[in-house]
């Protein structure tokens, strides 16, 4: 299975606390290990969030929907790329 980390961010969260745990996460991945991001709309907290991340193999998807999950959820092989193509493409 396609492993997942989820990370919820609330109105009273510090966005500067929430980088350096990410990064702190990132850094427990190994080094061929490809990260997909989701995010809901561009500008968002989350999406800005992650703006401030930085991993070698790592896409942002924003606009995430219930179907993009499933396709993701259901090509777990796929390339990071090609997922991530795969995602958007409905």
């Amino acid at each position: 299975p396609l492993p997942i980390k989820h990370v919820s961010i609330h109105p009273d969260n510090d966005p500067d606390i929430i980088v350096m745990q990410l990064r702190d996460w990132i850094k427990t991945l190994a080094p061929n290990d490809s990260l997909l991001v989701l995010t809901d709309i561009v500008g968002s907290t989350p999406y800005n969030i992650v703006q401030g991340l930085e991993y070698a193999s790592m896409e942002l998807i924003t606009g995430v929907n219930l179907a993009m999950l499933i396709t993701i959820m259901n090509y777990p092989d796929l390339p990071l790329n090609d997922l991530a193509a795969k995602a958007t493409a409905g």
